[in-house]
């Protein structure tokens, strides 16, 4: 019964990840984990989303910081590239 229901999170998660709602995948992902800390597909799918936010912020950074670079806001520019690293 346990795995039934840690898969029909997972598929629960795709569904989410499909229509771009990785909040609700990410949740239902860490739930399956919580019931089967060895779901090795909520583990791979967690580490890959955590790995795209994280790409994400550092892209949002680093922009953040040219664009500052080119209005002369030093400041601004190097706070966001040390957020980037």
């Amino acid at each position: 019964q346990v795995q039934d229901r840690v898969l029909a999170l997972i598929t629960e998660a795709r569904g989410y990840e499909t229509v771009g709602d990785v909040e609700r995948a990410s949740s239902a992902y860490r739930e399956a984990l919580t019931l089967d800390a060895e779901a090795t597909e909520a583990k791979q799918s967690l580490e890959r989303i955590d790995r795209a936010r994280t790409d994400r912020e550092f892209a949002r950074a680093m922009s953040a910081g040219y664009a500052a670079l080119e209005a002369a806001r030093f400041d601004a520019a190097k706070t966001s590239f040390e957020g980037a690293s």
